[in-house]
């Protein structure tokens, strides 16, 4: 999601003045049905809204997601399926100061509290808190899994990714 709201519409070194507008377009060769187009639109089309009929100097992302979660409140009333993927927590390898793999865990939403298992348990608010540094991986751990909290109440999906998964991503990234 922040990835729409990061778009830029006015390439560097053009003079705004020549630009008239701006399009998302959505491609609906593998959307099977309108509930799934529904999703692969909403919020997304907000973000873009946003970023394309306002200034640069004026967006800031923690405004529009609290602003867009008052939408929610309207989508849900009509029965409308949107992406919460904003919610979800994104892990990522680090590598360590010794070569080690680390692992790090962010949102695109501010203000989540994270939990997280190495053994194969699927968390919740019982089970450790990331402490917003990068883990040290326990010996004989092959998956991590994730889960957002807010205000004591989960509000992402469970992410499972396998630590052999996150290996290769930090070999393709050097």
């Amino acid at each position: 999601m922040s990835t729409c709201y990061k778009f830029e519409p006015i390439p560097d070194g053009v003079d705004p003045k020549y630009i008239l507008g701006g399009q998302a377009s959505t491609w609906t060769e593998k959307i099977p049905n309108y509930r799934d187009l529904e999703y692969m639109t909403w919020p997304r089309a907000m973000a873009i809204a946003e970023v394309l009929w306002s200034p640069k100097s004026t967006r800031n992302w923690n405004s529009f997601s609290h602003r867009m979660e008052e939408h929610f409140k309207y989508l849900d009333a009509d029965t409308v399926k949107y992406s919460r993927s904003m919610y979800d927590p994104i892990i990522t390898a680090v590598k360590g100061n010794d070569d080690s793999m680390k692992i790090n865990i962010t949102t695109e939403m501010p203000g989540l509290t994270l939990y997280y298992t190495f053994d194969g348990t699927d968390p919740d608010n019982f089970y450790p808190k990331y402490p917003s540094t990068p883990l040290d991986i326990p010996k004989g751990a092959s998956e991590i899994r994730v889960i957002a909290y807010r205000h004591g109440r989960v509000i992402s999906r469970q992410i499972n990714y396998l630590l052999a998964d996150l290996r290769k991503s930090l070999k393709t990234d050097q």
